[in-house]
């Protein structure tokens, strides 16, 4: 199956490649997220390997920053559980309402020497 699914991928890109530069990057990752519905991701990464226009698409790089978020997010909860103890309900609450990655990664700095969960949650 990933292999007829790659070879009709390949007829895409070939295709595509005539287009305007925005429109064949937004057609690309189009067809990428709807291979996700079908087929496991592992499989869709193999099927769209090479396919580097798409990694220009405003689309694919939120999906990218919405994984650095969670990932930011889960690193500074790791190590701040580790130094502080859970946060409170109310500053946890507060810490998930946070969705700036820049702001995330300077809380990431903080937490290194941070006393209290306010004094990372205060991080401009």
């Amino acid at each position: 199956m990933a292999e007829g699914l790659a070879s009709i991928a390949q007829r895409m890109v070939e295709r595509i490649q005539a287009e305007p530069a925005d429109r064949k990057n937004k057609l690309l990752t189009d067809a990428y997220l709807l291979t996700g519905l079908r087929v496991r991701r592992d499989v869709a990464k193999n099927i769209f390997r090479g396919v580097w226009a798409m990694q220009e698409s405003d689309t694919f790089l939120a999906i990218l920053d919405e994984g650095q978020e969670k990932a930011t997010r889960s690193n500074i909860l790791a190590f701040c559980e580790e130094r502080l103890g859970p946060p409170e309900e109310s500053l946890a609450a507060q810490f998930n309402l946070v969705t700036d990655l820049g702001r995330l990664k300077r809380m990431v700095r903080r937490a290194a020497k941070a006393t209290s969960w306010q004094e990372i949650l205060d991080t401009p």
